[in-house]
């Protein structure tokens, strides 16, 4: 058994189009400090590989989770699932 850990946007961030909510992302890097003194967290998409960065004051707006599967496939669905479940409002 495969156990998965990812995180799931679940609100809206305002004036930010790189996540929907409802979309499913790893951390790549926390707490990175840009020019100006904004910090960034940096998180991969697991839909479409891409990288995001994302203001660490919006930590709060995502939702871990965690599933397990026999294998990748069986896993992926279930992110699926969750990430639906979010966007239907009957995950949050």
């Amino acid at each position: 058994m495969i156990d998965y850990k990812f995180d799931v946007l679940t609100r809206e961030i305002d004036g930010f189009n790189g996540l929907m909510v409802g979309d499913a992302v790893i951390p790549v890097t926390q707490h990175r400090i840009a020019p100006g003194g904004y910090q960034y967290d940096t998180w991969k998409r697991l839909d479409n590989g891409l990288h995001v960065d994302v203001r660490t004051k919006y930590r709060n707006h995502f939702m871990t989770c965690i599933v397990n599967g026999e294998d990748m496939d069986e896993i992926a669905r279930k992110i699926d699932e969750v990430c639906e479940g979010v966007r239907n409002g009957t995950n949050s």
